[in-house]
């Protein structure tokens, strides 16, 4: 084998080593990927921590996007909210507490889809997400929620109903205002009605 030969050798290996751990990758890489979505699809809500807050499976806090609930426990923003406002401090903390009531009933323990707007992350580093409840087979219209499709699929639109029920009020911080015109709509119909907390 002369001089020459020897390098050459050596690179082929390499050059079959490269190409096996390409077609490797190219093999691994659906796999991986489809997980990832197959994950994302599977997301449930598994704590609502009050009407605009919840926990998904894995492990991320959600804040809605565009609504502003009642709180339901004591915080800064609670007695931000009753100076605003003028109103008692155990007013709101029971309008929280009923706005966290619908937003369980609707979404605790359902697979959600989330979609995202300009901004995906708040100061909290909590995902700014609009939420959507795929409905169940068997599952029918409820003319109380706004109804939508999501990815083809039929849907309850969260934010959006928590809006047309009358337990949460518009409340925009751009960017993230795709839905501003919609949630405010939604909101002084379910005023004008005297729906949820407007009773």
């Amino acid at each position: 084998m002369s001089a020459k030969a020897a390098p050459s050798g050596r690179r082929n290996r390499f050059v079959r080593r490269l190409g096996l751990l390409s077609l490797g990758a190219l093999l691994v890489f659906p796999l991986v990927s489809g997980c990832e979505s197959r994950q994302a699809d599977a997301l449930t809500v598994t704590k609502v921590f009050d009407g605009d807050t919840v926990l998904l499976s894995n492990g991320e806090k959600v804040r809605l996007i565009g609504i502003d609930c009642p709180e339901a426990y004591e915080s800064e923003k609670l007695f931000r909210d009753a100076r605003r406002t003028h109103n008692d401090v155990e007013v709101i903390k029971a309008q929280g507490r009923q706005a966290k009531d619908i937003a369980a009933r609707l979404a605790h323990g359902k697979r959600v889809i989330l979609e995202y707007d300009l901004e995906k992350r708040d100061q909290y580093n909590r995902l700014l997400a609009y939420v959507y409840i795929p409905l169940t087979s068997g599952q029918g219209q409820d003319p109380e929620l706004y109804m939508t499709e999501k990815d083809g699929t039929p849907c309850i639109f969260l934010n959006a109903s928590l809006l047309m029920m009358g337990y949460a009020s518009p409340m925009t911080i751009p960017p993230n205002t795709r839905y501003a015109d919609l949630f405010k709509s939604l909101h002084q119909k379910a005023r004008q009605a005297g729906k949820g907390l407007y009773r």
